[in-house]
């Protein structure tokens, strides 16, 4: 016997490892094939006129979610269908009945534009990988890609197709075409008026108006109101007059007349002097105030460079040994007794270079960019220093380290910068003293003065406005003049006050008119051509009554009453119309304004559901568990707050999918 298993054990071991092998996958082959019927046997929903979609097809869609989950469609994405099967498969119905969608070949060529624009991964490798995710055979997988761009492609389609006739052009492009000639009176509420009295703010207004906008910078909030701190920083700085060194150089410098004439006769051109040739040379005596003027520049320039490079240099000597974290030093704690004090390099200069000492100066309190910009010299000073284009010293404050520091601009407070050159080529070397970064004021206390003035110009604002029908009456009856001359006013014209201007309305800009007095002129230009349409374009405008035409506007965002008397109306004509319709750029900007469509909405997956009259069969998922999502009641999401028709595209839900059918 054991001769005989020895003799064909290869045979027996053959036999008996494929009988395991036939055991061991019966059962699962068995259990798959009832996970297949019950799957492609049921129905999952009903849409359009009876048609059944199977839960067969529910898997379909479920892997190709995954798929689309790899992509990353930002249009669908943005819709929240990339996690819907229901959704999902109600966009693709919609974009297959408008026929964006193509088959295999489109969505090869999307994953070969993919694969160059990711560059390091093949073609072919990224098929695979979508075979993979989804579990799907190549021409599926491309199919489904196909189906993503199908939808990107219908959005586009939606978003940009022609909604409009002639007919709705020629009256929206009458509308932007209106233009309106007026008389404006301005009454400014942020300043002073004449004959206005208000009441000062109560303690709670002015407490009321910082909790409002404490947290808002400046010209940023409702009316410009902001009381939030901007960066702010100290300077201090050593000034090197330029006209102070040409000055002590002309005193000091006694050009020797030999010297001149060889200078002058090496370069005559130089001097002024015009040399034509086979004429007489220029005579140096007739250049020799110029000849001197240029030499003493000449000295006055590289003086003000040995300057430049001393103050570097001094400064300089402080920082050796002191260590630095990227562009930034890391000063000692002595650093302050260590750096350059600016007095005593002042009278080192001097006495270095033989001139008065130069001035230094420091601000008493913190001063924002735009304060900077404004001080005397120093404010338009700039340094070539940190590239190509100029740094203002404001930029190079505000580039500190404690500011939150700019990687190009190695600025830190108690450390001196370069030397920066204004436009009269005055040297000034600067230094950050302190700093205060941004912040939310830390009281009312802090800012109490332009709260103060603000909750009064906003009093006279609502004394204005709760005025206005007197200030209509005066207006009418005794002209504009008279309002104007009450509350120091002046009256203006403004001409052809309109939604756009047909000079760059052609060219697809819109440019509504600008009153240069009002923080934004928008409600007042509403209000005129409001007013102006509503008046008979036949009759000249001076014959039509004074109380017609006449109005007062609150613009609470420029925080004025804006009184309006209509001199001229310029309608569209027909002549204008036909000009403007032959451009591109009007059509474009009138499309914009009077087409626009809500993608989101029209696609969301409401609308899409009614539209396509689709419903889900929700009695024939097994377990009772959720239509859109295949799963049964004891397989919930582990997110319990999560919407019941999230399908999820995973390979476990996958798998939980078919086996509950």
């Amino acid at each position: 016997m054991l001769k005989f298993l020895r003799l064909y054990q290869g045979w027996i071991l053959a036999i008996f490892g494929t009988f395991l092998v036939i055991t061991f996958l019966l059962p699962q082959a068995i259990q798959g094939l009832f996970q297949n019927a019950a799957t492609t046997g049921g129905d999952w929903a009903t849409v359009g006129d009876g048609e059944v979609v199977s839960t067969g097809q529910l898997l379909e869609l479920q892997k190709e979610l995954r798929i689309l989950e790899m992509v990353g469609n930002p249009i669908i994405n943005s819709l929240g269908a990339e996690k819907d099967a229901a959704y999902w498969y109600l966009l693709t119905r919609e974009a297959e009945q408008a026929g964006m969608v193509g088959g295999a070949g489109v969505g090869r060529t999307f994953v070969s534009a993919m694969s160059r624009q990711l560059g390091t991964v093949s073609e072919t490798e990224l098929v695979a990988r979508f075979m993979g995710t989804a579990g799907f055979n190549e021409k599926s997988a491309l199919e489904t890609i196909a189906k993503i761009q199908g939808v990107s492609l219908l959005s586009v389609q939606f978003q940009t197709a022609a909604r409009y006739s002639d007919e709705r052009l020629k009256q929206s492009a009458s509308k932007i075409g209106l233009a309106v000639d007026a008389d404006l009176v301005i009454l400014d509420a942020s300043s002073p008026m004449t004959n206005l009295e208000t009441a000062l703010p109560s303690d709670e207004t002015l407490s009321e108006q910082f909790a409002s906008h404490r947290s808002e910078l400046a010209g940023t909030g409702a009316s410009g109101f902001g009381y939030r701190l901007p960066d702010r920083a100290r300077i201090e700085w050593l000034t090197v007059d330029r006209s102070a060194i040409q000055a002590a150089i002309e005193n000091g410098t006694n050009f020797d007349t030999i010297e001149m004439r060889k200078a002058f006769m090496k370069s005559p051109e130089k001097f002024g002097a015009l040399v034509v040739g086979g004429g007489e040379p220029p005579r140096f005596e007739d250049y020799e105030e110029s000849v001197r003027n240029i030499l003493t520049m000449e000295l006055v320039d590289t003086r003000m460079a040995e300057i430049s490079k001393f103050l570097n240099d001094q400064v300089q000597l402080a920082r050796r040994g002191v260590g630095q974290s990227g562009i930034h030093y890391v000063l000692p704690e002595d650093w302050n007794q260590r750096r350059a004090d600016f007095n005593e390099l002042a009278g080192a200069l001097a006495e270095e270079f033989g001139v008065d000492t130069p001035g230094v100066d420091a601000n008493d309190s913190l001063l924002t960019a735009q304060e900077i910009d404004s001080l005397e010299g120093i404010g338009i000073a700039q340094s070539t220093k940190f590239g190509q284009l100029p740094t203002s010293v404001s930029t190079y404050v505000m580039s500190a380290k404690e500011f939150g520091g700019n990687e190009l601009i190695p600025s830190q407070s108690g450390v001196a910068g370069p030397v920066f050159t204004d436009a009269a080529r005055n040297l000034y070397l600067v230094r950050i003293i302190d700093t205060d970064p941004e912040r939310d004021p830390s009281s009312l206390a802090e800012v109490r003065d332009l709260v103060m003035e603000d909750s009064e110009s906003r009093a006279r604002f609502d004394a204005l406005e709760a005025m206005i029908p007197e200030l209509e009456t005066q207006a009418v009856e005794n002209g504009m003049e008279s309002v104007a001359d009450r509350y120091g006013a002046t009256v203006s014209f403004q001409a052809n006050i309109a939604e756009a201007n047909p000079q760059f309305l052609r060219f697809g800009i819109k440019s509504p008119t600008r009153v240069v007095s009002l923080r934004d002129s928008t409600t007042l230009v509403e209000k005129v051509l409001e007013k102006a349409a509503k008046l008979d374009f036949m009759t000249l405008t001076s014959e039509i009554p004074a109380e017609k035409r006449t109005f007062f506007v609150a613009d609470e965002e420029s925080l004025a009453v804006i009184g309006v008397q209509i001199t001229g109306i310029k309608p569209l004509t027909e002549e204008s119309w036909e000009e403007l319709a032959a451009s591109e750029g009007m059509i474009r900007v009138l499309a914009g304004d009077e087409t626009a469509v809500d993608f989101s909405k029209t696609f969301s997956f409401e609308q899409l559901k009614e539209r396509h009259d689709f419903k889900l069969l929700a009695t024939n998922v097994a377990g009772g568990g959720d239509p859109t999502t295949g799963l049964g009641a004891e397989e919930e999401p582990a997110d319990q707050d999560a919407e019941k028709t999230s399908s999820s595209t995973t390979e476990d839900a996958t798998e939980e999918t078919a086996a509950t059918g």
